[in-house]
């Protein structure tokens, strides 16, 4: 099966694979263990045993999608994810080639949940108060007349217009 694709800055982005999903929550694993050890390492009054015992539950713990979100907060996380994306089309792409690479403000959130195949989920629904760009300009009310008060006279209250379904 194709997966959709993505052109950004010279270079060609895919949605993560299952096999991508699992790299990804390997990678999560091994950093959770890595966390644990650094942890465990001052801590007194813990025989060697039991210190295995919790990297091993740590390790085995699911990892799900509120756990890849909260490390994409990590630039660390978003290069690796973005290292997945890329692989495909670009299996020779170096660190430095990596780190160079311009999403643009704001884009890296809105790459992650496309990468991850969640940008449906992370993206509120359309806000049917607020105005579509893509009305005609003769559609929209002028600016100062939507904030102004009515005056004494037209005691109107308002009622919006049912939305338009025109194509």
């Amino acid at each position: 099966m194709a997966h959709p694709i993505r052109d950004l800055g010279g270079y060609t982005f895919t949605r993560w694979t299952g096999a991508d999903h699992d790299t990804f929550e390997q990678w999560i694993r091994d950093r959770r263990v890595d966390r644990v050890r650094k942890a465990l390492a001052s801590a007194r009054g813990l025989a060697p045993e039991q210190r295995e015992r919790l990297v091993a539950d740590v390790a085995m713990r699911p990892v799900g999608i509120t756990d890849i979100i909260a490390e994409l907060r990590s630039h660390q996380a978003q290069r690796f994810a973005i290292r997945l994306s890329l692989r495909q089309h670009h299996p020779d792409l170096t660190d430095p080639e990596l780190e160079a690479i311009e999403i643009g403000a704001g884009g890296t959130l809105d790459l992650m949940g496309w990468i991850i195949g969640i940008d449906a989920i992370t993206k509120p629904d359309p806000d049917p108060d607020e105005e579509d760009p893509h009305d005609p300009p003769a559609m929209k009310a002028p600016p100062d007349s939507q904030h102004s008060p009515p005056s004494s006279a037209e005691h109107t209250p308002h009622t919006p217009s049912p939305p338009r379904h025109d194509a």
